[in-house]
């Protein structure tokens, strides 16, 4: 409807037709008004609404005024600065896993972003400037992450359902984050923060969900132990996945993972799609399968565990940032110490669990205790007493190859 009255205000103003002009160019105005919700979109209608203002202006001009010329300045900044701060969101998401070459004027921008102080008259800027600085520092941890929740939740009212999606989107791959590092508290938080966003629409683009967000909410509700949820969740929302393969290899990727959380390994196995496209969701499929042959077969484990740490060993050559190397290498190393461990022996798994527990960077954590411990003949609270009193010791990625 806007662009229509915007196509409107145009029409009439080529055909110099001046009361039609500005008759459409007041429903035009009272059409923004009337959405008071803030986003990227709405800024940028703002903008447009500036320089229609001006483009008219410049036809009669007097040269009495500006014609809005710095309206449209203005406007024009704040639409650029809400949509670069956007991109460079996903940029900083997109560095925790791949290795880029940040052009100097783009670094440049970055870093005056890093120092500027927020807006606090534009509660949608200052937002994603926070959450911006947030996703680009080396480190976060818990106060970010509650900084991060506590600004979404203050401004719930204001934002659009667009905006919110987006938001909350980072929001979670933030808390994903946290938990991938050891912050093992946080899958509950992120479980209900994803079953609010599902309740709530946030979860959903259209009436559909990204591939990325299926999966996500598979994995986690599964190491939070809600299998029966899990299958529930598959089953109803199956058939929204946007982009879903003819293999169905999507959703067959969250069957194997509840299918191995149910315990029917051999099912699982059967289940791993073998041509992922993409490679996080490979080394998803590949860690699944080792623990799956784990559980029926330790010789084929063993097997594919090396393998494995091969496979690992050759990403960086691909970009791959040295964080998902780590994680998944750490991975491969620790299953492989694992199988070493005779039964019973408790003093070489309580010093496994250490190890594990001091690396900041480990895939399938959970699932690496687990199996210590049943190893090792530990109890649970053994097993837990030992993670909480094992620092996390601060390693430098580039030392994969070396371990």
């Amino acid at each position: 409807e806007f662009n229509l009255l915007l196509e409107s205000c145009q029409f009439y103003k080529e055909k110099g037709l001046p009361a039609r002009y500005q008759q459409s160019f007041r429903q035009l105005e009272n059409h923004f008004n009337q959405n008071k919700l803030l986003s990227i979109d709405h800024s940028y209608k703002n903008f447009q609404i500036e320089y229609e203002k001006l483009d008219w202006l410049s036809i009669s001009n007097d040269h009495k005024t500006d014609i809005n010329i710095l309206n449209t300045v203005i406007a024009l900044q704040q639409f650029t600065d809400l949509n670069l701060l956007d991109l460079l969101i996903k940029y900083a998401f997109q560095l925790k896993f791949v290795m880029l070459e940040t052009p100097e004027f783009i670094q440049n921008k970055i870093e005056t972003l890093l120092n500027q102080t927020t807006n606090k008259n534009n509660s949608l800027y200052q937002t994603y400037l926070e959450i911006f600085k947030i996703f680009y520092s080396a480190q976060v941890g818990h106060l970010e992450f509650e900084k991060c929740l506590n600004l979404i939740q203050h401004n719930e009212k204001i934002f659009d359902y667009e905006t919110l999606y987006t938001l909350h989107v980072s929001l979670r791959n933030l808390c994903t984050i946290l938990i991938n590092q050891g912050n093992r508290e946080l899958s509950h938080t992120l479980f209900d923060l994803q079953k609010q966003s599902i309740a709530s629409g946030f979860h959903f683009y259209k009436g559909k969900i990204s591939p990325s967000s299926f999966v996500s909410v598979v994995i986690n509700a599964l190491n939070v132990k809600e299998v029966e949820w899990t299958r529930a969740f598959i089953e109803e929302h199956k058939d929204r996945i946007i982009g879903e393969t003819e293999e169905r290899s999507y959703m067959n990727f969250c069957w194997a993972n509840y299918l191995f959380a149910n315990g029917q390994y051999t099912e699982a196995i059967d289940f791993i799609p073998q041509n992922m496209r993409e490679i996080s969701y490979i080394l998803i499929a590949r860690r699944l399968e080792i623990k799956a042959f784990y559980e029926i077969d330790l010789y084929l484990a063993d097997v594919k565990a090396t393998a494995f740490r091969t496979y690992v060993l050759r990403l960086p050559s691909r970009n791959f940032h040295a964080e998902t190397v780590e994680y998944n290498f750490n991975f491969a190393r620790f299953t492989l110490q694992l199988l070493l461990i005779p039964n019973g022996h408790t003093e070489r798994a309580r010093r496994l669990a250490e190890r594990v527990a001091e690396n900041r960077f480990v895939s399938d954590r959970e699932w690496l205790y687990e199996q210590i411990r049943i190893k090792g003949g530990l109890s649970t609270a053994d097993m837990n007493a030992v993670v909480q009193q094992t620092p996390i010791k601060e390693t430098k990625l580039e030392s994969v190859k070396e371990a």
